[in-house]
C-alpha cells in the first residue's frame, strides 16, 4: 500500500504508456496518486483520469510557471470543477523566484486567487514554491492558515519546516534527493513528524524513466530510505504515510 504524493501522470502524453503505467502500478500495489495539473489546458486530462483510475486524486491549478498566460474565466472554471469533484484539490500553485521571466507581482496574485478558493471551498492545495519562502508563508497565512497543503518537494531549512506544519502543511520529500540524502535532508525527514510526511516522485519528471518498472522500484525505495531515516520498519512507515495522505484524499469518482 503505497501512494506518490505529487505526479503529473497527463504529461506522458501517450495513451498506451499511460494505461500500461497506471497498470503496473496498480499491480505493485501504488493505490494512491495526488495527479497535480499545472495549467487549465490538462485540467480535462486530470480529470478524465482521476474518473479511469479509483486512486488518483485530482488537483486543478496553474503552475507558477505559467502564471503569466491564465485563461479568461479559470476562476469560475476552477469553482465548477471543484463543486463537481467534492474530493478534489487546488494546485499545483505557488511561487517561483527562479522564473524570472514571470514578474513576482503576477505569481503573488495568481497564488493568493488559488488561495482563496481553496478557503472558499475548504479544500487542500498542492504547494510549488522555490526561492519564495518568506512571500509564500505570508500569503498562506493571510489567505488560508490552517488549510491542509502539501508543500511539494520540500527541501528548506529547519525553521520554515516548523512554519510549514504550524500553517496546517505535510512535507512531501521527493524521491530524487531520497535517493541521495544529504546533511540537509536527512534533519529534515527525521524531524517531521510521521503523520506530516508524504512522499512523491513528481513523474515524470525529476528522474529519467524508461519504464513503469523503474518508476516503482525508485518510489519503493524512496519508502525505504525515509523509513530508515525516521527508524521505523518499512510496512510500518508505508501505512502511517497511507493514513496520512487520507486527509488530502477524499476523492471519489462520480
Amino acid at each position: 500500500m503505497l501512494q506518490d504524493a505529487h505526479i503529473h501522470i497527463q504529461d506522458l502524453k501517450n495513451s498506451a504508456f499511460i494505461d500500461d503505467f497506471l497498470n503496473a502500478a496498480s499491480a505493485q500495489a501504488i493505490d494512491r496518486f495526488f495527479g497535480c495539473a499545472i495549467t487549465p489546458a490538462d485540467w480535462p486530462m486530470v480529470e478524465s483520469l482521476a474518473s479511469r483510475c479509483h486512486g488518483l486524486v485530482p488537483f486543478f491549478g496553474i503552475h507558477p510557471w505559467f502564471a503569466d498566460m491564465p485563461t479568461p474565466g479559470w476562476e469560475n472554471d476552477l469553482r465548477a470543477l471543484l463543486e463537481k469533484y467534492p474530493g478534489a484539490g487546488v494546485g499545483e500553485t505557488g511561487l517561483d523566484r527562479t522564473r524570472k521571466n514571470i514578474d513576482m507581482d503576477v505569481q503573488k496574485d495568481i497564488f493568493r486567487r488559488h488561495l482563496v478558493i481553496a478557503r472558499e471551498f475548504s479544500r487542500p492545495f498542492a504547494l510549488h514554491c522555490v526561492r519564495a519562502w518568506p512571500d509564500t508563508l505570508a500569503l498562506i497565512k493571510e489567505n488560508a492558515g490552517g488549510l491542509a497543503f502539501c508543500a511539494h518537494s520540500f527541501y528548506g531549512t529547519p525553521e520554515i519546516l516548523a512554519e510549514v506544519l504550524s500553517l496546517g502543511g505535510y512535507a512531501s520529500f521527493s524521491a530524487k534527493q531520497l535517493l541521495k540524502p544529504d546533511d540537509i535532508l536527512k534533519p529534515l525527514v527525521a524531524a517531521t513528524p510521521v503523520d506530516r510526511i508524504l512522499i512523491e516522485t513528481d513523474f515524470p519528471y525529476q528522474t529519467k524513466w524508461t519504464t513503469s518498472a523503474d518508476y516503482v522500484s525508485t518510489l519503493r525505495l524512496a519508502y525505504e530510505v525515509a523509513a530508515g531515516i525516521k527508524g521505523l520498519k518499512l510496512q510500518e512507515f508505508t501505512e502511517a504515510v497511507f493514513k496520512t495522505g487520507a486527509v488530502l484524499s477524499k476523492f471519489v469518482p462520480s
